[in-house]
């Protein structure tokens, strides 16, 4: 647990880092564990994140394809005037 923190704390130093200077970064591939996920909107940063909420709700308007994978899910919170 304290080396899986260690590393959640290590990705979230490089993506402020890489954001700070104007780019992106994801690895979010497969991100199930708690820690990780969270990073994914960090990684990304807002406005890439936001256009990946509307382009899940518009693939799969009825969140059926991996219902709660990676926070996706608030995109269709977002859909309802939480975005």
């Amino acid at each position: 647990d304290d080396t899986w923190t260690a590393f959640v704390e290590l990705k979230r130093e490089i993506a402020e880092v890489v954001i700070a200077h104007g780019g992106t970064i994801s690895a979010a591939h497969g991100a199930t564990r708690a820690g990780d996920r969270e990073l994914i909107p960090v990684e990304i940063g807002p406005q890439q994140w936001n256009l990946m909420k509307q382009l899940k709700r518009l693939i799969d308007p009825q969140n059926i394809m991996n219902p709660g994978k990676m926070m996706l899910d608030e995109a269709y919170a977002a859909a309802s005037g939480s975005e």
